[in-house]
């Protein structure tokens, strides 16, 4: 979506910031790590609609969201993050 969004907006003399939020990420996902989870006190995974609470000390900070803004920052001529 980026790559039709910021030429398009800067043929409009638009500036596009690239917005990334990391508090939440797919359900699927923590099958796969649920280690980037946070959970409650009964020990499920905490929802907002169909996405689950990441850990801010976890992997999904570290990790999956630096491989984000990598990409953001080469393959994108966003105007910021």
């Amino acid at each position: 979506m980026l790559a039709e969004v910021i030429p398009a907006a800067h043929k409009a003399g638009l500036r596009v910031l690239a917005r990334i939020d990391p508090s939440c990420a797919p359900k699927l996902l923590a099958a796969e790590h649920p280690e980037w989870f946070t959970r409650d006190q009964q020990g499920n995974f905490c929802e907002v609609s169909e996405h689950y609470v990441t850990c801010p000390n976890a992997g999904y900070y570290h990790e999956r969201m630096m491989e984000v803004v990598r990409e953001i920052l080469t393959r994108y001529d966003a105007d910021g993050i």
